[in-house]
């Protein structure tokens, strides 16, 4: 394999458009510098990774001269502002073509292609400060990405007729899924970046702002913008850890197991059925049901909690656990929530959703709402892994309808087929992503995009017992708090927790758990009187370094918990 091979693999149309806006520079097929800096991070980074030469050895003093920090600024803002890549960057663009039969494995011989591509590395990563983020530098990119993810949010008129003007220099067809403009993201994908690994030695600890990750469709990226308007780094979450009540036969198998193996293991299947939903006329049509729970969760729950909130902060993001909800009783409660007057300064609803499918295997989803161009926009992505279910469990949180059988695994009856995991870029500096439970532990899939892109909080939303130091939960959020270093916040149910605690000598009523990088794990617990909690989050400067020794100047963002409210109803509600 040689160099030539990623020209064809990842450029399968050329490194540019041909249009009038790219014909003046229009020359034989790859030697043309990509106009955007993501496609040719996506090259040097994707030949970078394969090799493993991290740390370009014997450089010249010339060639370290030019990697130094000042000139790869220098060379980066002209880019940004000119659109076409500077002198610079083409003629390395070029040297590297020269050599383009050069074998994969010779790239260790040759120092001169080596400083080349992280030269290129560094540029395209510089160059890219504030992608994906809403615009505050006069950056052609960042603009331009801006305006593609607006009209991937919510088509505009205007913004289509400007998009099809500059189509030949704009990732429309990539975004929100990737920031490549030439490269497919069959091949692979370029994305935004939040936090730098400050430890380990691998290809994410090369770059600030860009991230490189796997090509769909093992698992689907996207970016969005959830920003206020202004640079406000607080973010105040509403927990309200429903449902407060479950029952025994809430939880329970599908049919009788089936035997594997020859010593007599066998496995099944259960269900989840949300009893726990306020009870409403049943002689009503099915959608009619749903809005009808949702309309008492907004005004018997939601809204008191709200206007209890407000001698507390502004709420920013309200937080559901795992299958607090069904997706219909969700769709309703989010448009209740967000364009309600007595609610608009939410600009965030997340929340566990169980998708009921009619004699098939349901969905299992985290479910994140918001408003964009005065619109309700919906992003929603399955659990990947299944809940397994042993009889130490089974016992632990009481469920009724097991049998007693040591030799049986009840898995979780839902499809994990469709894999996704959007991100939210929610300050202009912060991103979150939401994880669904048993995702928290598993590596694949989601955990190799988490870890290159770094999300500065990381959610996970569980149907768990308590959230306690000791627990799996803890010593899941302590590995991604050290690697890639983000906060990590898990939500579980009260009703869980009270099922798990039923046969505990010390129970603790801890809800959610909160780790941030270098910090305590820190329980939060929900008193008995209580029906949400108000977290204040907010973010201090943190500088991180490269593994070539780059500094960001502290636009590295650490989300610190600085306060918890518990919150009571004034008024008693039956159903809950």
């Amino acid at each position: 394999m040689d160099i030539q091979h990623y020209y064809k693999l990842l450029f399968p149309n050329d490194t540019v458009k041909a249009s009038k806006l790219t014909k003046r520079v229009h020359r034989e097929k790859y030697k043309n510098c990509p106009i955007w800096p993501t496609d040719v991070f996506a090259f040097c980074g994707s030949i970078i990774e394969k090799t493993s030469l991290l740390q370009p050895e014997f450089l010249t003093s010339t060639q370290k001269s030019q990697l130094q920090p000042e000139k790869i600024h220098e060379i980066s803002k002209a880019w940004q502002t000119g659109i076409f890549p500077p002198i610079e960057v083409v003629k390395s663009w070029e040297a590297i073509y020269q050599n383009r039969k050069t074998k994969i494995l010779d790239i260790e011989k040759d120092i001169d292609i080596q400083f080349h591509l992280h030269f290129l590395l560094r540029c395209a990563d510089s160059t890219s400060a504030g992608l994906g983020w809403r615009p505050s530098t006069r950056s052609f990119f960042n603009i331009s990405a801006f305006l593609c993810l607006a009209l991937a949010t919510s088509p505009s008129p205007k913004i289509k007729k400007l998009q099809k003007m500059l189509s030949s220099i704009l990732p429309n067809s990539n975004l929100p899924n990737s920031f490549c403009l030439m490269i497919p993201q069959d091949r692979v994908i370029v994305t935004p970046k939040s936090v730098t690994a400050q430890i380990g030695h691998t290809f994410r600890s090369l770059s600030h702002n860009l991230a490189l990750i796997d090509a769909k469709p093992k698992l689907e990226f996207s970016w969005h913008y959830v920003q206020k308007e202004n640079e406000d780094e607080h973010f105040h979450i509403l927990l309200i850890p429903y449902p407060f009540k479950i029952s025994a036969k809430a939880i329970r198998p599908v049919s009788p197991p089936t035997k594997y193996g020859e010593n007599g293991q066998k496995y099944g299947y259960f269900t989840l059925h949300p009893d726990w939903l306020p009870s409403v006329d049943n002689s009503i049509d099915t959608k009619e049901i749903s809005t009808k729970q949702a309309e008492k969760i907004f005004s018997e729950l939601v809204l008191p909690l709200l206007k209890k909130s407000e001698t507390h902060c502004d709420i920013d993001c309200i937080l559901f656990p795992e299958c607090s909800l069904t997706e219909a009783v969700a769709d309703k409660l989010a448009e209740l929530i967000l364009t309600s007057e007595e609610t608009k300064k939410i600009r965030l609803l997340i929340t566990g959703a169980l998708a009921i499918q009619k004699d098939e295997k349901s969905f299992n989803k985290a479910i994140s709402y918001f408003i964009f161009s005065s619109e309700v926009i919906k992003h929603d992505h399955t659990k990947h892994h299944r809940w397994k279910l042993d009889v130490n469990q089974i016992k632990k949180y009481g469920f009724s309808s097991f049998p007693a059988d040591h030799n049986t695994d009840w898995w979780e009856y839902i499809n994990v087929s469709k894999r996704k995991l959007p991100f939210y870029a929610v300050s202009p500096h912060s991103s979150i992503t939401v994880l669904v439970c048993e995702d928290l532990a598993r590596n694949d899939p989601a955990m190799p995009t988490v870890r290159a892109i770094g999300p500065n909080l990381i959610i996970a939303l569980l149907m768990d017992g308590p959230q306690i130091t000791g627990r799996w939960p803890a010593k899941y959020a302590g590995v991604l708090s050290e690697d890639p270093g983000s906060s990590v916040l898990s939500v579980t149910s009260v009703a869980m927790v009270d099922r798990s605690n039923k046969l505990e000598s010390a129970p603790k009523r801890s809800v959610a758990l909160w780790q941030r990088p270098g910090g305590r794990t820190q329980s939060i617990d929900l008193p008995q009187d209580s029906y949400g909690l108000v977290l204040s989050l907010a973010t201090t400067t943190v500088e991180q370094v490269t593994m070539s020794q780059v500094v960001d100047e502290c636009n590295t963002r650490c989300y610190e918990l600085m306060g918890v409210e518990p919150l009571k109803l004034e008024k008693s509600v039956d159903w809950l």
